[in-house]
């Protein structure tokens, strides 16, 4: 028989809602400990915190709850216990002792949860029903709007010793409070605070945030001691099974067994499907998590929904689920491209391995149809659903369906044509994709090993399909970045403006030492051709254009070029002549007569990570400048060489025209800059999950690089700037010589160029993870600001009236906007430069403020605010994209606001499963 526990405490009303003032809330130091032990929840794990704890500490209990040190903890919060199991005896005494000694505890509940109401009796309460809307606040809060998608009552047995905050329609209780001990107890339905992974549903934020430090106030802690969870490293129960350890707490001590057993069959037949054993540490750890649905996989760490599927009084779920997340670990360094699915459809084949074949052939059937209901014939969209064919473009819901059941078809129809070649794709894979060695694992990667594992060419096969696939090829490949028509029109739209004579412009020479050779870009934009030396001329007069360039087989092999575009140029970018580069000058000459025209660029040539018109400045101030050196750029060395060979011509610049062309950016460049975008947001997020107090800068550093270059990106944008603490006021600060420290507020300006296309993207963060009240109120100003630009930019409008829309936002929330530090944003509206082959692309005309925005138009938005009194900057910058509608943003996903920020500096390698 459990234990009933006798509160013998007095009871005096207490409305947490009142009786606080603002400075009192704000002197509570909140040590608040969130138990996972009891029901695991994504949303559990650190969201609680960020959404209404913002400014104070917050850690999780993975272990036995009673064995948790509540010496410097004044807040827990129980928000939920799974009915299969219940909180123990000593779990309750500990409950009741933490309140006695004066510390606050928060239950949420609902008419459904037996075990929770099991503990909420022992304090004379329990949720009994569902509550009618609408519902209402009491006290000061009376007016605050209550957000609630549906919602449980409480039945308070002597409604005398407690204070409602929160009632239903029928007068109700839904959130009340009792004083027991010296601390607070609040019980609240389930459905009044947020529940989503990511954090995003912060409902009744304006009740949460004041009352929970009220609620904690009656113990006080000591804010310069240590408070630290109780992690999965702490677990009390660590068994070794030879290949594995499996780690529990006494929760889940019951379905340990049913969990090894299960385990140990399966994983013979997984490495039988896989073709390899698992790399050495890999999924060395299996975790029990209290939980039903949901579990992640680290690498080394494998945790398991224990109830997932039914389990243990079924079991064909828990294999397929168990396979899923040793698979994650299974195909590491590199994930797979379609990482979800092949990991769920091993594990339906493991089912059918060990007699679960119905079951099994019914999950990858039904799957399979979420995808040919959309797309009956699989050729209309590739695997994220992206349109490729004829068709409409698909909803977030369809994308998904169609992600999952066009994998397993593909995947099918391949173990049809050849039922081993998983395993045999994996034992290349292993072979060839190696950490260290391989700088990205694509589409074209997988195609390509799926060929030698099957035995054939599945390049055509999947291209047939909807899912574009480069035959693999080296730095440059057979299909060119843009088809044949946009090179055609670009040198097409130059003709234009030369009809009395021809531009030559000169190309990339080999790098010097052994180094990747890149072209400069306005050869890239005109031709697509990675060729060493190449010389190209566009002929206003005839309306056709020539390449010049020599280059053996051997040579091409070695560059790692494709033969046939090195043979036959034109018929991948539409040129109509090649001639070898020693008949540049004869051709020249023959084409040249008096009164011609010569066109070409004035300014230094750009390679990735340059920008013209710095280069030259550059160049001019260190070369042409310098009295013991005198030397002319490259670009005017050849003007003047030109003069000199034809005093009859004219040579006329023209770079204010080729800028104006690239400003505007086609449908497919915009494709490729939002590759990028995405490659840009993977090294962010990938930065900010591993800073840390006590991290190195230049780690921090070289992880964003290799992010960038792992997921296909050819170099960095420019240098990756990292400034903090003393070095916040200095704008390109890439030194890297800097150990983080608590306190340090940290700039990080960094972008990926991904085939010769940039992206510029700022985050701002605090190293320690937690933003002080100072770095949230100036860090959400400029987040303020950014938003006001974002939802301002469209076709029309200028720079200037998207700046009066910030002064208006200023004006209305009492700040001045004649202060210095809004001067720059208001006057550009938050523009700062153009983007694109350049990081500060070529501007050939620009307007200033009266700039009008058009569609194409692509720039930073750049928020940069910095304190360097106070070793603060805030600089949120985007890479944004003048659309018919308005703009899009090529950084959506990083994190911007602060609750997102603290989120993701919270949480380093948990991933959520989702289906």
């Amino acid at each position: 028989m459990r234990l009933i526990h006798l509160i013998a405490v007095s009871f005096f009303l207490l409305n947490p809602a009142e009786g606080f003032s603002q400075k009192d809330q704000q002197n509570i130091t909140v040590d608040a400990v969130t138990d996972l032990a009891h029901e695991f929840t994504f949303y559990a794990d650190h969201r609680f915190y960020s959404q209404y704890l913002p400014d104070q500490k917050g850690v999780t209990n993975w272990c036995n709850l009673y064995n948790f040190d509540f010496s410097n903890a004044n807040l827990l919060i129980l928000p939920g216990c799974d009915d299969r199991i219940a909180y123990s005896d000593k779990d309750i005494t500990a409950i009741h002792g933490f309140l006695n000694s004066g510390g606050g505890v928060v239950i949420l509940g609902s008419e459904k949860g037996k075990s929770q109401n099991n503990l909420t009796r022992t304090f004379g309460a329990e949720f009994t029903g569902e509550a009618k809307q609408p519902l209402s606040a009491t006290g000061k809060t009376s007016q605050t709007k209550v957000e609630s998608k549906g919602g449980s009552i409480l039945s308070l047995e002597r409604p005398g010793k407690w204070n409602v905050l929160i009632r239903d329609s029928s007068r109700r209780a839904m959130m009340a409070t009792r004083k027991v001990g010296k601390g607070t107890l609040l019980l609240a339905s389930r459905s009044l605070a947020g529940s989503n992974p990511n954090a995003s549903d912060s409902i009744n934020a304006a009740i949460w945030r004041p009352l929970l430090p009220r609620i904690a106030s009656g113990k006080t802690i000591d804010a310069s001691k240590e408070f630290n969870e109780l992690g999965i490293e702490s677990l009390e129960n660590n068994d070794d099974h030879g290949t594995f350890r499996l780690s529990y707490n006494e929760y889940m001590k019951p379905f340990a067994a049913a969990m090894v057993d299960v385990y140990k069959r399966s994983l013979p037949y997984i490495e039988k499907r896989m073709g390899v054993p698992l790399s050495p540490g890999m999924a060395s750890q299996v975790t029990l998590l209290a939980t039903g649905g949901g579990g992640f996989s680290s690498g080394t760490v494998v945790a398991l929904a224990v109830w997932w599927g039914g389990f243990p009084d079924r079991e064909d779920g828990m294999i397929e689920f168990l396979t899923h997340e040793s698979v994650h670990s299974w195909v590491l360094p590199f994930p797979e491209i379609w990482n979800e699915p092949i990991a769920t459809w091993i594990g339906n084949l493991v089912m059918m391995d060990m007699g679960h074949e119905a079951e099994a052939l019914k999950r990858i059937q039904k799957t399979i149809e979420r995808a040919t209901k959309i797309d009956p014939e699989m050729k209309n969209y590739d695997l994220h659903g992206k349109l490729t064919g004829s068709g409409r473009e698909l909803t977030s819901s369809e994308r998904n369906n169609m992600h999952w059941g066009k994998s397993f078809w593909i995947l099918e129809e391949l173990r049809r044509e050849k039922p081993d070649f998983l395993g045999e794709y994996f034992k290349l894979k292993r072979e060839y994709a190696k950490a260290g060695t391989n700088k990205k694992y694509d589409i074209n990667s997988t195609v390509s090993l799926l060929s030698m594992a099957i035995g054939r060419d599945l390049t055509g096969w999947f291209n047939e399909h909807g899912i574009p696939v480069e035959r693999m090829g080296g730095p440059a490949v057979t299909k060119l970045t843009f088809e044949k028509s946009e090179y055609i029109t670009r040198r097409a739209k130059l003709m234009d403006r030369i009809p009395d004579g021809i531009a030559v412009f000169r190309g990339a020479t080999p790098p010097v030492g052994d180094s990747q050779f890149f072209q400069f870009n306005n050869l890239m934009y005109f031709t697509g051709m990675e060729i060493p030396n190449l010389i190209l001329v566009i002929d206003g007069k005839s309306r056709t254009s020539t390449v010049f360039y020599t280059l053996s087989d051997d040579e091409a092999k070695g560059e790692g070029l494709p033969l046939d575009l090195v043979r036959d140029p034109g018929n991948f970018n539409g040129i109509e002549n090649r001639l070898p580069f020693d008949r540049f000058t004869s051709y020249l000459t023959e084409k040249i007569s008096g009164g011609d025209v010569i066109y070409t660029s004035f300014r230094a040539e750009e390679s990735p990570g340059e920008v013209s018109a710095e280069k030259t400045n550059s160049l001019n101030g260190s070369m042409t400048k310098d009295e013991w050196d005198g030397r002319p750029t490259r670009e005017l060395q050849f003007v003047k060489k030109l003069k000199e060979k034809f005093p009859s011509v004219t040579v006329k610049d023209c770079w204010t025209w080729i800028s104006d062309m690239r400003k505007i950016k086609s449908k497919a460049e915009i494709e490729v800059m939002r590759e990028a975008g995405r490659i840009g947001v993977l090294a962010h997020t990938a930065f900010i999950k591993a800073t840390a107090v006590g991290v190195r800068e230049w780690d921090l550093a070289n992880l964003f690089e290799y992010t960038c270059k792992k997921e296909g990106a050819q170099a960095l944008a420019y240098n990756t700037i990292i400034m903090s603490a003393e070095n916040i006021p200095y704008g390109h600060y890439h030194r890297y010589n800097r150990t983080l420290e608590d306190g340090d507020f940290v700039v990080l300006d960094a972008g990926p160029d991904y085939k010769y296309y940039d992206v510029d993207f700022s985050t701002s963060f605090p190293a320690n993870g937690k933003f002080t009240p100072k770095q949230r109120e100036l860090y959400e100003l400029a987040n303020a600001i950014r938003e006001v630009c974002v939802s301002s930019y469209k076709p029309g409008i200028t720079l200037k009236e998207v700046g009066e829309n910030i002064r208006k936002y200023l004006v209305e929330n009492g700040f001045n906007p004649d202060e210095p530090r809004f001067k720059g944003l208001i006057r550009y509206g938050g523009y700062n430069h153009s983007i694109g082959m350049a990081v500060h692309d070529g501007m050939g005309t620009f307007l200033g403020p009266d700039e009008v925005l058009q569609v194409g138009f692509v720039f930073a938005c750049d928020i940069n605010m910095m304190y360097p009194d106070i070793e603060i900057g805030i600089r949120l910058e985007d890479t944004v994209v003048i659309t018919a509608e308005g703009c899009e943003v090529l950084s959506a996903g990083l994190p911007r606001t602060v609750e997102e920020m603290e989120v993701l500096l919270s949480n380093h390698s948990r991933h959520n499963r989702t289906q």
